[in-house]
């Protein structure tokens, strides 16, 4: 809590790789996932100025989980660890996900 002004931090990345699955298309099945991207990260505080901060680097991002086919879509429950390789401010974090992803073409 900051009683005396805000802050607030803002990360925007952009990662690709790649996922493996082993498995059947009509069960749950584990897959393992990789990335690296850059990560770009901004920090402003109304209170301190001074401590106002950017950061760009490279970054890593991996995990594991399991997917349920869902017709034309997949639902996941994955966990995962992404780091940043170097930049002034630290985002690295492990993350709980859940969602739905699609193929795009291929079969």
């Amino acid at each position: 809590m900051n009683p005396t002004g805000s802050a607030y931090a803002l990360q925007v990345i952009g990662l690709g790789g790649f996922s493996f699955s082993e498995g059947e298309s009509d069960q749950l099945n584990p897959f393992l996932w990789a990335e690296v991207g850059v990560t770009s990260v901004a920090f402003k505080s109304e209170s301190n100025p001074s401590s106002d901060n950017t950061s760009t680097a490279a970054a890593l991002a991996g995990g594991a989980g399991v997917s349920y086919p869902l017709g034309g879509v997949t639902g996941f429950l994955a966990a995962g660890y992404s780091s940043d390789l170097g930049g002034d401010i630290d985002m690295t974090y492990f993350g709980l996900y859940a969602g739905v992803s699609f193929a795009l073409g291929g079969g």
